[in-house]
């Protein structure tokens, strides 16, 4: 059974986490509010972007034990969501490749959704180890056109909230430019039922100037460039 083009649809029992990922403990930095999450945007949208796995031995029973290449977290979040199936491409087989030449011929069509196209940067990333600026130089994009889906794309919230048309992907990219504890103030208006513009975040912007906070982001960007005067480098 197929249910994402180019994946293949697996019993959740079959693909197991690579016992040497790094990270196993997935309550740190409020891992299991966001892990909750991704299991509830699963229970209401699937899974919509598969894992990359590798074939490595049997299970008992027989059937084919898959690795966990890229994809732990949606694995969990999966078992958290009571699924019994996961979308996967098995790497080292020609499913890899016409995995590859999909995700690229959809991207060049640029008639994606502002997620679906997160979701194959993402995927191409996993496969191929991409950074995103190769990964923006292969398509002859901007790094931070990748780099800005990305950000959004990790915020289930905020991805979720663009899936159901609750705020634009601008609106939410625009949100992730904020500092943290704004980002979380927006998530929660989502979380309750807000629908968010980009003026709503703009005026969110122009409030923190007139009280002189300055977004850390945008003040170390800020902070690369400098001037000269009488012959001394000054920060701008």
């Amino acid at each position: 059974e197929r249910r994402l083009p180019g994946a293949m649809e697996v019993p959740i029992e079959q693909v197991v986490p690579d016992p040497s990922q790094p990270r196993q403990d997935w309550a740190h930095h409020e891992g299991n509010d966001r892990l909750a999450d991704l299991a509830s945007s699963m229970r209401e949208f699937g899974v919509l972007q598969p894992l990359l796995v590798r074939e490595e031995g049997t299970l008992p029973d027989g059937r084919q034990r898959y690795i966990i290449i890229a994809g732990a977290r949606r694995r969990a979040a999966a078992e958290q969501a009571d699924l019994a199936t996961l979308p996967v491409v098995v790497r080292g087989e020609e499913s890899t490749r016409i995995r590859v030449l999909q995700l690229i011929e959809n991207l060049q069509r640029q008639d994606l959704s502002p997620l679906d196209e997160a979701r194959a940067f993402q995927e191409l990333i996993d496969v191929e180890e991409l950074t995103p600026p190769r990964l923006a130089e292969r398509l002859h994009i901007s790094p931070q056109h990748v780099r800005d889906r990305l950000r959004v794309l990790a915020d289930q919230v905020l991805a979720d909230a663009v899936q159901r048309r609750q705020i634009s992907m601008t609106a939410a990219r625009d949100i992730k430019q904020l500092p943290d504890d704004e980002v979380m103030r927006f998530r929660a208006r989502v979380q309750a039922g807000e629908r968010l513009q980009t003026n709503d975040v703009a005026a969110a912007r122009a409030q923190l100037a007139s009280l002189g906070i300055i977004n850390p982001r945008r003040k170390i960007a800020r902070e690369k460039h400098t001037t000269f005067v009488s012959g001394t480098p000054t920060p701008l």
